[in-house]
């Protein structure tokens, strides 16, 4: 498939479910549907603007190596799996973790620094901050 193509259909994928996303977003209470509209919008609006760069690109063959996308897949879905009953916190660090060595990162500080800052981040703007629940899991 051409990247030209594959930039296109994804683009229009994206824009397609932000649209179906932003609308479900009505079903939500005023201060529940800020967050999701905000990431929503932008998420739009980032897919329109590569739905245009594409169309204004020349073709380019390109290739999709399977292998290297299950590796991503698996772990995607076990974080997804396992969430609702590890919990956020620990599914998250050992998802961010994997993801950063699959992808080639090997100092083992960056590998712990990384993970914990982020769920760190989180617990202090959304937990914190903005009150809301994450799936504690069995684990804490």
């Amino acid at each position: 498939m051409a990247r030209k193509t594959s930039d296109q259909i994804g683009s229009i994928i994206l824009i397609a479910l932000s649209v179906a996303a932003l609308v479900e977003t009505g079903n939500f209470s005023e201060s529940a549907a800020l967050l999701p509209r905000i990431t929503l919008g932008a998420i739009l609006l980032l897919s329109v603007i590569q739905l245009l760069i594409a169309s204004r690109v020349p073709e380019e063959k390109i290739t999709i190596n399977f292998k290297r996308l299950g590796y991503i897949l698996l772990p995607m879905i076990l974080y997804a799996l396992l969430m609702g009953i590890v919990g956020y916190y620990v599914c998250t660090i050992a998802f961010i973790f994997t993801v950063m060595f699959i992808f080639g990162i090997r100092n083992k500080v960056t590998l712990i620094v990384v993970p914990v800052a982020f769920c760190a981040f989180v617990f202090l703007v959304f937990v914190q901050g903005l009150s809301i629940t994450l799936p504690s899991g069995i684990l804490i």
